[in-house]
């Protein structure tokens, strides 16, 4: 069974955990966005959606990258939107940052897993 960790649960982040945590070999999801609050409720949305099948799942939301823990897969969808003046070379030096920070925040606790990257461009 793999335990499977969402860096940023915004529109794409969210709509991919929804979609993944049906697979049955996926019995623990962390969640982790940066917006106060947000990963806990789409954590809490995900259980409720699974209550009705007979299965064991575990999802969890927390803010800071670092508490994640033990995960199989990371699948980092956090990053900046680009704004209509700024350049897609922007835009990777911006997020290049965030995915920088999410990995040193989350190597040391889970060093076998592996990194799966869905951030622009």
């Amino acid at each position: 069974m793999a335990h499977v960790a969402f860096i940023g649960v915004g529109r794409l982040g969210s709509s991919i955990a929804y979609t993944a945590a049906y697979e049955p070999y996926i019995e623990k999801m962390t969640l982790v966005d940066v917006v106060e609050g947000l990963a806990e409720k789409v954590a809490e949305d995900i259980s409720h959606g699974l209550s009705l099948h007979s299965r064991d799942f575990e999802a969890v939301g927390y803010e800071d990258p670092s508490k994640v823990e033990d995960a199989d897969l990371i699948v980092v969808v956090a990053g900046f939107p680009r704004k209509p003046d700024m350049s897609r070379r922007e835009l990777a030096g911006k997020n290049a940052g965030i995915i920088k920070s999410v990995v040193e925040k989350t190597m040391e606790k889970n060093p076998d897993a592996i990194y799966f990257i869905v951030t622009n461009p």
